[in-house]
């Protein structure tokens, strides 16, 4: 999906996407959750083209926070920008309308139609499917691995120095970066230590 929205898609990785997007609609469940070699074949082939596409165009935030997270959580990188990707969604089609990116808009109203196989979604459709996916295929949360007791501020400071989050396709401030990991692992505010969850101390990052 981020190939598709990044800051430099192109008719390629855009074909390769679509179809990736496509396999991946019909097959996620039956490939998990049955002994469907064919649902099989086609999330092996939808893997193959998600990494055409990232190897054609570039990433963003999703992966970019994964990269920062990678080392100071037990997850799998793949656990940690799955569950990442919904918010980030969220973000840049906020961070879209302010800015007027109809094209960008236009791209997440796409994927929530193929992942869907509705042509009537709309952007908010692409998040939910997302969700309802990692619910059914019991993925656990970020807050299971930890992310709670991480430094947010420095976990957004390091994913603005990666590679993968300067193809986002709206440049994100660390604030934001902090907002949306907020969101993932949202902590009650009578919790005693709230503020070290939300912001963290740099000196326990060391």
């Amino acid at each position: 999906m981020e190939a598709y929205v990044c800051g430099e898609p192109n008719p390629l990785t855009d074909m390769i996407c679509e179809e990736g997007l496509r396999r991946l609609s019909r097959s996620i469940l039956p490939g998990c959750r049955q002994d469907n070699p064919r649902a099989r074949a086609d999330l092996s082939f939808a893997a193959m083209l998600g990494g055409m596409a990232i190897t054609n165009a570039k990433l963003g935030a999703a992966h970019g926070l994964a990269s920062a997270l990678g080392g100071k959580i037990s997850a799998p990188h793949s656990v940690i920008t799955a569950r990442l990707a919904p918010f980030v969604m969220r973000e840049n089609m906020r961070a879209a309308k302010q800015n007027g990116r109809n094209d960008l808009l236009t791209r997440y109203r796409k994927i929530s139609q193929l992942l869907t196989e509705d042509s009537d979604a709309q952007m908010e459709d692409g998040i939910e499917w997302v969700n309802q996916m990692l619910d059914k295929l019991e993925i656990p949360t970020l807050s299971y691995y930890g992310l709670c007791d991480t430094a947010f501020d420095v976990v957004a400071q390091d994913a603005l120095k990666s590679v993968a989050i300067q193809g986002n396709p709206l440049p994100l401030t660390e604030d934001r970066l902090v907002e949306v990991l907020n969101q993932v692992c949202y902590c009650p505010v009578n919790q005693a230590s709230s503020d070290k969850t939300r912001r963290g101390d740099l000196s326990e990052m060391h």
